[in-house]
Parts: structure tokens; C-alpha cells; sequence
């Protein structure tokens, strides 16, 4: 029983402020519909090979041909660890989260998506992200 705490405590700590999530970030590892797609989003332009999160809620996609989306992040924990991230073209992306250091676990559902994921699962339309946070500001 205390070993479950413990472990609970370690994944899901008190607060995550925004500002933890300051740097940039480049994906480890991409699941989507139960199947790693790891290798082809560096062979193409399907997902963003950089993500930039700065400390005044700002966030940059970045592709690999230098395309980049700016946005807004926000993070909600008043129920689940929910992280929204909102484009100019009013695409909301509402996904939940674990941050571990360096890594950030997000998993959302593909687009369009009314619904924000309950448990980590890349089926059903899902997406998983590992993310590593770089030395890159």
C-alpha cells in the first residue's frame, strides 16, 4: 500500500505551474491509433518535430521544414492534469498530461476532438506523446 502511494505521488506531484514546462521539447516517442510512428514524423511533415513552450503561456509548433504554429497553452488541474493548447484558427488540442523532469507524457484524440482522453491509450483515435525537454530555449 505505501509503495502504490509512493508511486502515485511520483506521477501525479502536488502542483505542475506552467512554468515547469518552459523549453523546448522534441518527441522520443509518437503512438497513434495503437501503433508507434515514431520514425515517420522525422521522414515527414505529419507532426510537429519541435514543441517550444515559453514561460508567458506562449507555445511554437515546429515541423522539420521550418513551419512553425504559435499558440497559447494553458494548464487545468482542477479535476484531471489537463494541458489545452490554443491555435489563432481557433483549434483548441485538450489533452492529459504527466510531467517527469525532463519528460512530458501527453496524450490527446486526433482532430477534430469534442473530448479530452481519461486514461493514456492511443486507440480510438488517440495520440500519445513522449516528450523530451532539450537544452534548447
Amino acid at each position: 500500500m505505501v509503495t502504490t502511494s509512493l508511486v502515485l505521488c511520483l506521477l501525479f506531484p502536488a502542483e505542475v505551474p506552467e512554468r515547469k514546462l518552459t523549453g523546448t521539447w522534441v518527441p522520443e516517442m509518437v503512438e497513434l491509433d495503437g501503433g508507434d510512428v515514431t520514425r515517420s514524423i522525422f521522414q515527414n511533415a505529419l507532426f510537429p518535430t519541435k514543441v517550444r513552450f515559453r514561460g508567458d503561456s506562449s507555445v511554437v509548433l515546429i515541423w522539420k521544414n521550418g513551419r512553425e504554429v504559435t499558440g497559447t497553452y494553458k494548464v487545468e488541474l482542477k479535476t484531471n492534469r489537463i494541458l489545452a493548447i490554443s491555435f489563432k484558427d481557433s483549434i483548441t488540442v485538450k489533452g492529459i498530461f504527466i510531467l517527469d523532469g525532463d519528460y512530458l507524457l501527453f496524450c490527446c484524440n486526433e482532430l477534430p476532438a469534442s473530448t479530452v482522453p481519461t486514461r493514456f491509450s492511443s486507440k480510438n483515435n488517440g495520440i500519445i506523446y513522449l516528450l523530451k525537454r532539450t537544452g534548447d530555449e
